[in-house]
């Protein structure tokens, strides 16, 4: 039993990372586009740099902070 609690919150994880990125990519192209084709290599940039900072964050965070905390912090971000 505690193997498909474990289950499904991974699934719930995984699906709602997936959710955030199918909402948010519409946005930001919509918004590149609107303002001009010439803006949107920035906003590809700009994801970009956040995302690798954010990847830098979460492994620093991993490795000082307890596994309960960490999981914690990351679930109640992103939900």
């Amino acid at each position: 039993m505690k193997d498909f609690r474990l289950f499904a919150l991974s699934f719930c994880f995984i699906f709602s990372v997936f959710c955030a990125y199918a909402i948010l990519r519409p946005v930001r192209e919509t918004l590149g586009i609107h303002g001009s084709t010439d803006e949107l290599k920035w906003l590809f940039l700009g994801t970009f740099v956040f995302t690798l900072f954010g990847s830098f964050v979460a492994v620093w965070a991993s490795g000082r902070l307890s596994k309960r905390w960490y999981f914690d912090a990351v679930f109640g971000f992103l939900l």
